[in-house]
C-alpha cells in the first residue's frame, strides 16, 4: 500500500495535497444529514461511506510527522535495533507490532480502526446518533484522530466513561460500574499519559451536587484551573523529590517532562499563530458554547445524569489541559496532550444535546464552521509549507 513512499523524507507537497482533497470530498459527502435532512436509506449509505473515509484518512494519513514516525519505530523493532526497553511504546503496540510483522497498513488498521469502533460502541451505549458523531469526529478532529496511538487509549478510557455516565442512571447494576472504572484504568495501560484524567474522573464520578456544579461551572472554571494548577506543581516537585528512588531513569514522568520543555512550538511567525488559535478553538469553542447552555438553558438543567456526567468529565480535561500552562514550562506539548484527550467525549457530547434539542440550530451551526474553519485552515497550511 505505501510503496510508492520514501518514509524517510517525511511527507512532500503531494501527498498534503491528497490529505486536503480527501477531508473536503468527506467533509462535502457527510454534510448532508449533519446540516440537511436525507432519507434513511441514504443515511445508511453516507454512514458507511463516512467510516470508510474516516478510516482511509488514518491510513493514509501523510500529513502527520507521527506517520512516518511509526513506520521507522516498528523497523527499528522488527530488526533488533531498539529492545523492549528503549522502544518507547506501550506494551500492547510492541504485541501490536510483533503480530503484523512490519505491515503498517495493518498496524494503523488495528490501532485507529479499533479505536473508531470503540468510539461507535460507546455513541451505541450512550444513545446518540453514530453518523453525526463521525461528522463531528471528521470535520474537527480528523487530524488529531490519526495523529498518534494515544487515540487507542483515548478511544478505551471514553468507552469506560460513557459505560460508567449511563450507569449512573441506574443505582442497582453496580457490575457494570465497577466494569466501567476498570476499562477507564485500562488506557493507562495503552498510553501512560492518560493517568492524570483518570484520577480525575474517579474524582467526578463521587462528586456530589452535580447539576449545582455544572450549572455554575463556566463562572467558576478561572478558579478550577488555578486550583489544578497548584495542584499539579505541588505533586510535580513531590515526584523530582522522590525521583531518584522511584522513577526509571528512562522511562520516568519527569525525564518526560524534561523532554517535552526540551522542544519548540511551530509559531516563529503569524501564520502559526492564526495556526494554533484556530486548532485549539475547535475545543474551545464547543466547549464554552456547552457551558454556557447549561449555565442558562432550562433544557439543559434538567439533562438526564449521563449527560450531566460526560459534561463534567469533558470539562475537568479541558481544566486539566488549560492548567498546564501555568506549571512554568518553556512549551504547550503537555498542554495539548492533555487537551487533546477531550476530543472523543467532545464529539459525544455535542451529537448527543443537537439530538436531544439541547444545542440550537445557531449554536450547532457555529460549532462545525469552527471545526471546519480550523481544519482547512491546518490543511491548507501543511500543503503551503511545501511548496
Amino acid at each position: 500500500m505505501y510503496s510508492q513512499i520514501n518514509f524517510y523524507t517525511g511527507s512532500n507537497l503531494y501527498l498534503n495535497l491528497y490529505c486536503f482533497f480527501l477531508y473536503c470530498f468527506l467533509l462535502l459527502i457527510s454534510l448532508r444529514g449533519n446540516i440537511g435532512v436525507i432519507n434513511r436509506d441514504q443515511y445508511n449509505f453516507r454512514s458507511f461511506l463516512l467510516f470508510c473515509g474516516i478510516i482511509l484518512f488514518a491510513l493514509t494519513s501523510f500529513i502527520n510527522d507521527d506517520f512516518f514516525h511509526y513506520y521507522e519505530t516498528m523497523g527499528e523493532y522488527k530488526n533488533g535495533v531498539m529492545d523492549e526497553q528503549h522502544l518507547g511504546v506501550e506494551m500492547p503496540y510492541q504485541h501490536i507490532i510483533h503480530f503484523v510483522q512490519g505491515n503498517y497498513a495493518l498496524f494503523r488498521l488495528i490501532v485507529w480502526g479499533g479505536s473508531l469502533l470503540l468510539i461507535l460502541l460507546g455513541v451505541k451505549i450512550f444513545g446518540t446518533n453514530a453518523y453525526n458523531t463521525m461528522f463531528l469526529v471528521l470535520v474537527g478532529y480528523i487530524i488529531i484522530y490519526s495523529y498518534a496511538r494515544a487515540t487507542l487509549a483515548m478511544s478505551i478510557y471514553a468507552l469506560g466513561v460513557i459505560i460508567v455516565c449511563v450507569e449512573s442512571e441506574n443505582k442497582f447494576n453496580l457490575l457494570k460500574k465497577i466494569i466501567g472504572i476498570a476499562i477507564i484504568a485500562l488506557s493507562i495501560y495503552f498510553h501512560r499519559s492518560m493517568i492524570t484524567v483518570v484520577i480525575a474522573s474517579l474524582f467526578i464520578i463521587f462528586l456530589p451536587y452535580k447539576r449545582k456544579f455544572a450549572k455554575n461551572s463556566l463562572i467558576i472554571f478561572p478558579f478550577i484551573v488555578f486550583l489544578l494548577s497548584y495542584i499539579l506543581r505541588i505533586v510535580i516537585d513531590d515526584l523530582s523529590t522522590m525521583s531518584n528512588s522511584f522513577i526509571d531513569d528512562e522511562t520516568g514522568i519527569l525525564r518526560k517532562m524534561e523532554h517535552y520543555e526540551e522542544l519548540t512550538t511551530a509559531t516563529s511567525n503569524f501564520f502559526g499563530y492564526i495556526g494554533l488559535i484556530l486548532k485549539y478553538s475547535t475545543f474551545y469553542i464547543p466547549f464554552f458554547i456547552i457551558a454556557n447552555r447549561f449555565r442558562t438553558a432550562p433544557e439543559v438543567i434538567n439533562i438526564r445524569k449521563r449527560g450531566l456526567f460526560l459534561y463534567l468529565i469533558t470539562y475537568i480535561i479541558i481544566a486539566i489541559a488549560t492548567s498546564m500552562l501555568f506549571l512554568g514550562f518553556s512549551n504547550s506539548i503537555l498542554f495539548y496532550r492533555y487537551l487533546f484527550m477531550s476530543f472523543i467525549p467532545l464529539c459525544i457530547l455535542i451529537s448527543y444535546m443537537r439530538k436531544h434539542r439541547m444545542l440550537g440550530h445557531r449554536q450547532y451551526n457555529a460549532i462545525v464552521c469552527c471545526l471546519v474553519l480550523s481544519n482547512l485552515f491546518q490543511l491548507f497550511t501543511a500543503v503551503y509549507s511545501k511548496i
